[in-house]
């Protein structure tokens, strides 16, 4: 049998432990949610940058060459913003 103190260490103990579980499952749902949440933007913008591409390429007689160089400085400034969000 078990005396009043060492029952209660023990329920305090695994209460600590519980607590501290919770709290582990807690930070790493968060970080999950960060990195979804960064890997979306990462995405979005691939695909942002893909479709300026494709209206580069596949429109050559509309747009005008100043204007397709002006595109894809434009492109490469979000390559470069892209480049510098991948850890």
């Amino acid at each position: 049998m078990w005396s009043g103190d060492e029952a209660g260490k023990t329920v305090k103990k695994t209460l600590r432990k519980i607590v501290q579980d919770v709290n582990l499952l807690l930070t790493l749902k968060s970080m999950m949610t960060i990195c979804c949440h960064q890997q979306a933007l990462r995405v979005q913008a691939l695909l942002q940058i893909t479709g300026s591409l494709l209206l580069v390429v596949t429109r050559p007689l509309v747009v005008t060459r100043l204007l397709a160089v002006n595109h894809l400085l434009a492109v490469t400034q979000k390559l470069k913003i892209l480049t510098q969000m991948i850890p």
